[in-house]
């Protein structure tokens, strides 16, 4: 990895290696099962990188007048953080509810668009587009599409199969989730907190792809085999994929409308809760 400072989040930022230093501390906080479930603790990553960079602009003057240094700085942080067992975004993340329609909204919008990913739409094509996906979301009427092969699931689908959280798929997940961490993806959006909050896109995503999956074979919960086929189809068609650039270049009201909704505070909870 090279030497050039890795943007964290509003005008912070960290050395190469204060970066892995944040690596390996977010990744310890993913892997914290003993006090929670994996969901809280993915939605507890963003709080904590956002407490991260409060704490940090917080202490700036005392390293500019040379009171403290940055590697005290993030020493306590990260020490601090571990002692108190993540009360804190833990408990952030616990009290979030889900919000279903605004997800329901945002990533059928997305499939919709992923699915049928025309050169370019006439301005009156793609608010038409738009408006129909939401149509169908909001009211739950119709089904989605799914890249590769065409399947299609019902939106009642979502709350008739439920996910199976049990130990294996839990490691399929949370293992999938570090591996991206620890290459760096992170580091291919603006800054490390939109790169992660595109992580957990990625997870909203695979969710569906699992459910997909459960509905085809006439399951009533999906679990780790579910699983497993939903992160390869996301990692093949979604993951920081180039043709989701091509697609939002293409369609500017879809990469405004995703900008807006993932840089929203609430943008961890939409994406992982319900």
């Amino acid at each position: 990895m090279n030497n050039t400072a890795k943007s964290l989040g509003k005008n912070i930022s960290l050395s190469s290696g204060e970066y892995q230093d944040f690596k390996n501390e977010l990744v310890r906080l993913i892997e914290f099962k003993e006090a929670a479930l994996l969901e809280d603790r993915l939605i507890a990553g963003a709080v904590w990188i956002d407490i991260l960079v409060d704490f940090i602009g917080a202490m700036a003057p005392s390293v500019e007048h040379g009171k403290t240094n940055r590697n005290e700085v993030l020493s306590t942080f990260f020490t601090t953080m571990t002692n108190q067992q993540y009360a804190r975004p833990l408990g952030i993340a616990q009290k979030t509810v889900p919000k279903g329609a605004i997800k329901r909204l945002f990533l059928s919008l997305l499939i919709a668009f992923r699915t049928s990913p025309e050169t370019k739409r006439s301005n009156i094509h793609t608010l038409f587009f738009i408006l129909s996906r939401y149509a169908k979301a909001f009211f739950k009427t119709g089904k989605i599409r799914l890249l590769p092969h065409g399947m299609e699931f019902p939106f009642s689908a979502l709350k008739k199969i439920s996910f199976n959280y049990d130990e294996k798929t839990e490691e399929i997940i949370r293992e999938w989730v570090i591996k991206y961490i620890r290459e760096d993806k992170l580091l291919e959006k603006n800054n490390i907190k939109s790169g992660y909050i595109y992580l957990l896109l990625q997870y909203s995503i695979m969710k569906w792809y699992a459910v997909s999956l459960a509905w085809e074979s006439d399951k009533k919960q999906a679990d780790f085999t579910e699983v497993e086929k939903a992160i390869s189809l996301v990692d093949q068609y979604y993951m920081f994929h180039p043709e989701l650039d091509i697609l939002f270049k293409n369609n500017p009201v879809l990469a405004d409308i995703m900008a807006k909704v993932l840089s929203r505070k609430t943008a961890p909870m939409i994406l992982v809760r319900s």
